[in-house]
């Protein structure tokens, strides 16, 4: 059950270390908008100590600036922030990197513009809304899935009803994006989710992207899991 945890413990310490952290205003190049440099160490074999050598010279970082957090079972887990973004890097095993986390805290990330850095569209995306309890209010969700590039984006947000829901555009704000190995759809989703896209209920298999903006909608989902 430990590896179910890695998740929401990526999420926290980077939405954590941005709380903190001032957003600069220049405007940020695809390389560091989805850490290119870092992407081809994933899947391979690596050491922490050695990462954090990649990390200081990819992004002139001192290393007191990069946090390295060991586990008893030999994971470890290393996080950083920089220009406004929070990075988190995960090795489940302590040998291999799995995978690179980036989230973009007050910096406005569209849509568009992470079709332009990917430089091609989805394959799958996902969008639905549910309560939000303890709230009356709602939920929602937007997922992207490239296969792939091993890359899956996500906005996200509340409201009062589904009349608050966003148009679904270009101009969605991006809130985080995760990278994995590149592959099926099936292997992304339970590369990023932590269990199988073949277990979990209809309403949570993404949908293929369809070639007009106008066919993308939100479904409504009430379950619990998102």
């Amino acid at each position: 059950m430990r590896s179910y945890l890695f998740l929401p413990i990526l999420i926290l310490a980077l939405s954590i270390g941005l709380s903190a952290c001032q957003v600069e205003s220049r405007d940020l190049i695809c390389e560091q908008l989805l850490a290119n440099a870092l992407q081809p160490y994933i899947g391979q074999e690596i050491t922490a100590d050695t990462f954090i050598e990649v990390v200081e010279k990819a992004y002139d970082l001192p290393t007191q600036d990069i946090q390295l957090n060991r586990h008893k079972d030999g994971s470890w887990f290393l996080n950083w922030n920089q220009h406004g973004l929070g990075y988190g890097v995960l090795s489940k095993n302590g040998k291999y990197l799995d995978r690179i986390g980036i989230n973009y805290g007050a910096r406005e990330f569209s849509v568009k513009r992470l079709f332009e850095c990917v430089s091609t569209l989805p394959e799958w995306y996902w969008a639905a809304y549910g309560s939000n309890p303890p709230t009356m209010g709602i939920r929602y969700a937007f997922t992207l899935y490239f296969p792939m590039q091993g890359i899956v984006a996500t906005a996200g947000g509340s409201g009062r009803n589904p009349k608050e829901l966003p148009h679904l555009n270009e101009d969605i704000t991006i809130s985080d994006v995760f990278i994995g190995t590149p592959g099926s759809l099936s292997d992304l989703y339970k590369q990023r989710w932590e269990h199988s896209l073949e277990g979990v209920r209809s309403g949570l298999h993404p949908l293929p992207w369809p070639k007009d903006w106008n066919e993308v909608r939100f479904i409504e989902d009430q379950g619990l899991g998102w």
